[in-house]
């Protein structure tokens, strides 16, 4: 898409939002019959979802990526919780 559309039309960018706490993790780290050895992977820090939400808004406000890019959550600066503008 990104080849086919003008950056000055619509910037596409392709967001990896990283391992988010959600209600189906929460399900299969208590699920009864999920396979012992897969369990540990799903014990493993999260990050919370609106954590996520904010590296990508401040991304996509501050426009600083090429039209096509693939961003994942690790590769971008921590949010200033404090100042969020």
């Amino acid at each position: 898409m990104a080849k086919e559309i003008s950056p000055e039309t619509l910037k596409i960018l392709n967001y990896a939002p990283g391992p988010l706490e959600t209600k189906m993790v929460d399900e299969i780290r208590t699920a009864p019959k999920l396979d012992e050895t897969l369990r540990e992977g799903f014990m493993n820090p999260v990050l919370l979802p609106e954590e996520s939400a904010m590296k990508l808004i401040k991304l996509v406000l501050s426009s600083d990526y090429e039209s096509g890019s693939h961003v994942d959550f690790y590769d971008l600066p921590a949010v200033d919780e404090t100042n969020k503008s």
